[in-house]
């Protein structure tokens, strides 16, 4: 075999070359006279000659036996015939199509082409490849099928029936703010065992929804604030990040996390309106400002025909409600100093601000419960948080903050009215 010729037989048996990548690679083997169609001509033609005395094109294509073979892993081995456009350039997509599996389900981890034999079609060189390819199940892919499936199964669960509250006057709102839940937290032992994971944050959030709907059943109440966007998600990307690419000891991969944060918001909100109608806002957060916006989206489209719910898209920083002579205000608290914000609250809400008595600022973050102070008329809370603490917290020394949810209740002509503490079992 002439030493160009050898070239030729590793760059595209071995390497995949097209054969004007080989010919212009090839060019100096050639006597300088000849042009480049013609060494291109040359090199095929040997080419071919080579592979019918010594490839597989004496076989026939129509007594290739293809095959498939399933790994344990979930790894899959296909062997069989493809026919490639000459020259076309090729991807990992593009061989999983020319192989029949779904690139939304499927990541290749090789493959490979034997040249078998060419033919004209339609005025197009085609060539015949014996192809195999190694693919292994994507670890989660998200779909029109999956979206749809979350929905339905949500829907068979949640079946809404008429809500007839009393008509007697009421003069009180709730707020009920669950700070920091952190959801997809976890908590390692000294020996670096798992030990505290979703599950039992989900135990405790529902532990919180359950006591206050107990706690408000008997109040006459215009509506509950449910105030949950405060670092709702632990994590915010698929590579298990916050929003600004902090790494996080998350359990859950990131489309798991979601669909189990929206699905216990949804029942949440679904067992709060029972007792009163709900009302509920976006407040953007360091640890999930994205996951927390996609799920206030959700719930807006979940609940967008049921009239005892209000959801409130609005993405600005600090959001305000107001409640007869009560101006309460609402932000994460971790890009902003805390005495600026009353300060703030009257210049972005002039109107609400001149129309009431008693103001309020509720912040959360550092996942402890303190008035921070009163400054022109506003008292600045921090508000408790139901988490447990994690490893990063735990080395650097941020324990001990009694865990628990808080109901904040308003009476619309005398302000704060009282405060429910609602413990969790420490986790």
């Amino acid at each position: 075999m002439n030493d160009w010729l050898e070239k030729v037989v590793k760059m595209k048996l071995e390497d995949n070359y097209s054969w004007s990548d080989i010919t212009k690679n090839l060019l100096d083997e050639f006597p300088s006279d000849l042009s480049y169609d013609a060494v291109r001509s040359r090199i095929r033609r040997a080419f071919d000659k080579y592979m019918k005395e010594w490839g597989n094109d004496t076989k026939s294509p129509e007594n290739y036996n293809s095959s498939i073979e399933y790994k344990g892993d979930g790894t899959i081995i296909q062997d069989r015939l493809i026919e490639i456009c000459e020259d076309e350039e090729l991807s990992p997509e593009k061989m999983l199509k020319y192989h029949n599996l779904d690139v939304n389900k499927w990541d290749v981890v090789s493959y490979k082409n034997n040249y078998w034999h060419n033919q004209v079609k339609g005025g197009k060189r085609i060539v015949l490849y014996q192809s195999k390819i190694i693919v292994k199940p994507k670890e989660k892919y998200l779909d029109l099928s999956h979206i749809d499936e979350h929905f339905s199964n949500l829907q068979n669960n949640l079946i809404f029936e008429p809500i007839h509250y009393s008509n007697d006057e009421k003069y009180q709102m709730a707020e009920l703010n669950i700070a920091d839940l952190h959801l997809g937290r976890i908590r390692y032992d000294k020996d670096n065992k798992k030990i505290i994971n979703s599950k039992e944050l989900v135990k405790s959030f529902y532990h919180i929804i359950s006591r206050a709907c107990e706690e408000l059943k008997s109040k006459s109440l215009d509506y509950i604030l449910f105030i949950w966007s405060n670092d709702f998600f632990n994590s915010d990307t698929k590579n298990k990040t916050t929003t600004a690419g902090t790494p996080q000891d998350t359990d859950l991969p990131w489309q798991d996390l979601f669909d189990l944060g929206v699905e216990i918001l949804v029942k949440a909100i679904t067992m709060l309106e029972k007792v009163a109608p709900v009302k509920t806002l976006y407040i953007p957060s360091n640890h999930d400002e994205v996951f927390s916006y996609h799920a206030i989206k959700y719930l807006e489209a979940w609940f967008r025909n049921d009239p005892n719910v209000t959801i409130s898209t609005s993405t600005y920083p600090r959001q305000y409600i107001k409640y007869g002579k009560n101006l309460l205000g609402f932000c994460h608290g971790d890009k902003i100093n805390a005495s600026k914000l009353s300060h703030l609250m009257s210049i972005e809400e002039p109107s609400f601000w001149s129309s009431t008595n008693f103001r309020e600022f509720h912040i959360a973050h550092l996942h402890s419960e303190h008035m921070i102070q009163e400054l022109n008329g506003v008292i600045v809370r921090r508000i408790a948080s139901p988490t447990f603490s994690d490893t990063w917290t735990i080395e650097k020394g941020f324990v001990g903050a009694v865990q628990k949810a808080q109901i904040f209740i308003y009476d619309k002509n005398l302000g704060l009215y009282q405060i429910i503490n609602i413990p969790v079992l420490n986790l």
